[in-house]
């Protein structure tokens, strides 16, 4: 949870008997980078499952300023992109952490690493492994 005193009181407005264990609280006054790299270590450590995720091409860690939201439809996986920074950023799709390739639905072409412009969005469709 994010804040001081959220999710104490219950729907009914009843002090909570469990409380949230501190190491998932999330400091706010945090900047926006670390707030994101803080939310990537829960995320983590709770196993939440995120079969789809992009990582820097050249690093192989999270990307900053990057939006992108996976879907399955009729049994494959597009991945809509979006670079929000004011430079392009390359990037790559990881399934299930491993390296996969894809086929950019704007241009027809099979791509490794993909290069993201910004505030140009981008459909891959995620080629299986």
């Amino acid at each position: 949870y994010a804040g001081d005193g959220l999710l104490e009181y219950d729907e009914y407005n009843k002090q909570r008997v469990d409380k949230i264990s501190p190491e998932r609280a999330v400091d706010l006054k945090l900047n926006k980078e670390m707030l994101y790299s803080r939310f990537l270590d829960l995320i983590t450590g709770l196993k939440i499952p995120r079969p789809i995720e992009v990582v820097d091409a050249e690093t192989g860690s999270p990307v900053w300023g990057i939006e992108y939201l996976s879907v399955k439809d009729k049994g494959r996986v597009v991945v809509n992109l979006v670079n929000y920074k004011t430079e392009p950023k390359q990037i790559r799709i990881l399934n299930n952490q491993n390296p996969v390739s894809g086929i950019n639905l704007f241009t027809g072409k099979k791509v490794d690493t993909i290069k993201l412009s910004p505030l140009e969005p981008v459909l891959i469709e995620v080629l299986s492994q």
